[in-house]
């Protein structure tokens, strides 16, 4: 009861211009001690944070096994989450039981329910995959994607880790995973190609095509990864059904490197399906002779591998 008066004194005299006797002084030099003492604490627990983040990644980079390497990239996620949003603050734990009132996108909404199962659990993400706290931290990289460097561990490991998902058929949480290197580095072709694919997995092909358009617009056009962003591409609008921009995209890399087989393999695959859809006698002969002639050329040249 004491607390409550000396509190609400306080406050009064304050709001009449008055100054607060002298122990309330005391207490605020106190206050600045204590306040100090956290922030130095914080420093430190931080620093053996990062430290420890920093072992975890360069050891996830050597990890063979993929749900290993998930595990890894994960635990660095969250402890680069712990030391960005010092969630020993009661107002970031605010955040997490669904009292902040700002509107969540699709995405945190998803790692939202992720982190609180009693609220809207996943249902794409096998039992033991992501435990509660790990979709907590990433629900916190949601929020800070945008402002950290691209070249830090938090980026970089859901670089890795949603190449791990790619690998292992976790379309929607490797899309995830993209999008948040995204958010942080517009510029990112890597991620830009690798969630294409991901949509591609999901049959969302308009979505993969147009992260293939960006990965190819950023591209350096010396680079080998170019023509597999034209191949992939390819094959997306083959699986929409847009068999002459497939047969392009196959052309360009051939054109530059007549020796690439994964080009021929999708050009000849292409023109199997022209073959099959095709009604007209002539032309359907003509794209058969042309996946033929593909088909040849591609074992001729896995040949020589």
């Amino acid at each position: 009861m004491k607390k409550i008066r000396l509190i609400f004194a306080v406050l009064v005299m304050l709001a009449l211009g008055m100054t607060a006797p002298s122990c309330s002084n005391h207490a605020s030099k106190s206050s600045s001690n204590r306040a100090s003492q956290s922030n130095s604490n914080h420093a430190l627990r931080s620093s053996r944070l990062l430290e420890e983040s920093n072992r975890l990644f360069a050891e996830a980079l050597n990890e063979k096994d993929l749900d290993k390497q998930i595990e890894l990239f994960s635990r660095v996620i969250r402890l680069e989450s712990a030391v960005a949003f010092r969630t020993d603050i009661p107002a970031e734990r605010q955040l997490f039981t669904g009292t902040a009132t700002r509107t969540m996108t699709t995405t945190e909404a998803i790692d939202f329910g992720t982190a609180y199962a009693g609220a809207r659990p996943r249902t794409d993400i096998p039992p033991g995959r992501v435990d509660i706290d790990i979709a907590r931290a990433d629900f916190s990289g949601t929020h800070i994607s945008r402002t950290y460097n691209p070249e830090s561990n938090i980026i970089r490991a859901y670089a890795g880790r949603g190449l791990a998902f790619l690998q292992t058929g976790m379309f929607d949480n490797a899309i995830m995973d993209f999008s948040r290197v995204i958010e942080s580095d517009l510029t990112n072709v890597e991620a830009f190609g690798n969630r294409g694919v991901a949509f591609g997995g999901i049959g969302e092909f308009d979505n993969a095509i147009a992260d293939f358009n960006k990965a190819i617009e950023l591209s350096p056009k010396t680079d080998a990864a170019y023509f597999s962003i034209y191949i992939n591409r390819g094959i997306a609008l083959r699986e929409k059904g847009d068999f002459d921009n497939a047969i392009m995209d196959f052309n360009t890399v051939i054109e530059s490197d007549p020796t690439n087989t994964e080009a021929y393999y999708n050009r000849a695959f292409t023109y199997r399906a022209m073959f099959i859809a095709e009604e007209d006698p002539a032309k359907k002969a003509e794209y058969l002779r042309r996946a033929e002639a593909d088909a040849v050329k591609w074992q001729e040249l896995r040949g020589k591998e």
